[in-house]
């Protein structure tokens, strides 16, 4: 359902602040003041996601949203940000970091009363010597053909991750694919199977950055080579989208429409994706010489 969202910085669906973290990590490569700092900073942003989940009036979440952006970017410029998980936090936001910890993205989104969503995120790279923030702007919206699209930061398909699995070709840089829900609105939800990965920027023949680069030609989908994968689904329906390490796939439901008499398979076109379903078979993609292929009717039962 093409309907243009509304564009308004939204962040964090956030309840409460534990007040103690007990993160190994931070507690041995911070010191006790920063940990205190970044500890007010989480729990200012706490109090402000509280007026944005339970406010009912449009204005106050809007105004909770924009001092919630600006407390994650103040936070983030802090010295050592990326030692500090976040951990009350990662309970009630999306925060995953790379398998290989190179960087962390958060992502966490809005939803307005007329039940349409947006998506806010980031990607904040490990690098020790000076932050490295990839700010992202959901622009979903505006995007012609999602799924044949490759786009920068400013270009991004919003959408919440839970799962990123790190690739290297020989051919290519190392490449990060990222799986990601999107609620969308009241009748659908989609899941999402998107790439990143980061490219040299180079001025006089000398690298000056690297910048993000979001989709590319390496999911092949029923004979279909797509840039990012989309798959809409009815809303509140149990579509199932996961990464299984052992066998190297991506496991997802294989989505079809709703029974009605008197339409045949060719009719698959006069569906909408908000009427899709899952048909309780399962497909996957597998990484091939560069490509994630598809196989149909995977055995579930065999891949956990």
């Amino acid at each position: 359902m093409n309907v243009a969202k509304n564009y308004i910085y939204l962040p964090f669906l956030l309840f409460y602040l534990c007040q103690h973290t007990s993160s190994l990590l931070y507690s041995q490569s911070l010191n006790k003041k920063e940990i205190k700092k970044f500890q007010t900073y989480e729990g200012e942003m706490i109090a402000l996601a509280d007026s944005l989940l339970h406010s009912k009036k449009d204005t106050v979440r809007r105004n909770a949203a924009h001092l919630l952006v600006r407390k994650l970017v103040t936070s983030l410029k802090l010295n050592n940000s990326y030692l500090y998980p976040f951990d009350s936090l990662s309970k009630l936001i999306s925060i995953i970091r790379a398998p290989d910890d190179s960087f962390r993205i958060f992502t966490w989104y809005w939803i307005r009363d007329n039940g349409f969503m947006r998506h806010y995120g980031c990607f904040q790279r490990n690098n020790p010597d000076k932050l490295e923030l990839y700010p992202l702007f959901d622009n979903s919206d505006f995007l012609p053909d999602p799924e044949c699209t490759t786009t920068g930061k400013e270009g991004w398909y919003g959408a919440l991750y839970f799962q990123i699995i790190k690739k290297t070709s020989t051919k290519e840089r190392t490449r990060y694919v990222l799986l990601g829900w999107d609620g969308n609105d009241f009748y659908s939800n989609k899941k999402v199977i998107d790439v990143a990965k980061f490219e040299p920027v180079y001025k006089s023949q000398k690298k000056v950055k690297d910048t993000l680069v979001l989709g590319g030609p390496f999911f092949e989908v029923y004979g279909e080579l797509k840039n990012r994968v989309i798959l809409e689904y009815k809303k509140d329906a149990p579509m199932s989208l996961h990464y299984q390490s052992k066998e190297d796939m991506i496991i997802f439901s294989h989505l079809a429409p709703p029974s009605v008499d008197g339409f045949q398979p060719e009719d698959l076109i006069l569906f909408e994706g908000f009427m899709m379903l899952p048909d309780g078979t399962f497909d996957g993609l597998y990484f091939d010489d560069g490509i994630w292929r598809t196989k149909e009717n995977i055995d579930v039962g065999n891949s956990k």
